[in-house]
């Protein structure tokens, strides 16, 4: 190779170098903040405690909200009509109504807790194959090649199972029982 030929080689690799640095440094600072987002997410359905208060008591408080407001104007009618008789059957069926509602609302947000925990292992598991795709096409090798390769045997393996044929081991030419 010419001279003028390896030293545009040799910048030309400076180059991509500096800029695949820059990229891994700005991945890492990525990946930092999102792994432990992602993490709390898978583990409470939530990035942080505040906002599973904050969703907690939103859902719950606005499900709560009318049935008080349904007994306030309740126990007003009856002051008003000077009547309260039928004020007790009337607040059990709110409280009734109320609970059943509290309940759905309850399970609603358990399942949107379930999602956003699956949202987080997802958004990991997405992390993790970039990473590896990163590693393969740095490195060259595909792990699944280095896998497979640490799986098996290896040349001294099969050479050990060459030698056992010839000693007698597999019928081949040594004739007798092993060695």
């Amino acid at each position: 190779m010419a001279r003028g030929q390896a030293q545009a080689a040799d910048t030309t690799r400076k180059t991509t170098m500096g800029i695949g640095n820059q990229q891994f440094g700005q991945a890492g600072a990525l990946e930092g903040s999102l792994v432990p987002a992602y993490t709390s997410l898978m583990d409470t359905g939530y990035f942080n405690p505040q906002e599973e208060t904050a969703a907690g008591e939103d859902i719950m408080g606005s499900t709560a909200a009318p049935f008080a407001t349904a007994k306030f104007t309740a126990g007003n009618r009856a002051a008003a009509t000077h009547n309260a008789s039928d004020l007790t059957g009337e607040e059990e069926q709110l409280a009734l109504d109320q609970g059943t509602a509290e309940a759905s609302a309850a399970n609603k947000l358990q399942e949107q807790k379930m999602q956003n925990q699956e949202a987080g292992a997802y958004g990991l598991e997405q992390l993790f194959g970039e990473n590896l795709k990163a590693g393969e096409s740095m490195y060259g090798l595909q792990p699944g090649l280095l896998q497979a390769r640490a799986a098996g045997g290896g040349w001294a393996q099969g050479f050990k199972d060459v030698l056992g044929t010839f000693r007698g081991g597999g019928g081949g030419f040594g004739g007798g029982e092993g060695a």
